[in-house]
């Protein structure tokens, strides 16, 4: 197993500020990646993506 962190920073196309962190965990097996979830803040990346009405107000 290797788990890999880092933060993705950038403008999206509308203009609006995307800053991010992710977090991955590689699962190996037989010598061979298997598994890959990755982790991040969703509604952020959908908020960035497709604007404040993507996420629902909670």
């Amino acid at each position: 197993m290797a788990v890999a962190q880092w933060r993705t920073t950038g403008r999206t196309v509308t203009g609006a500020d995307y800053d991010n962190s992710y977090c991955v965990v590689f699962t190996v097996r037989d010598g061979r990646i298997a598994e890959v979830p990755e982790h991040l803040d969703t509604a952020h990346f959908e908020q960035a993506l497709f604007g404040p009405a993507a996420v629902p107000a909670r």
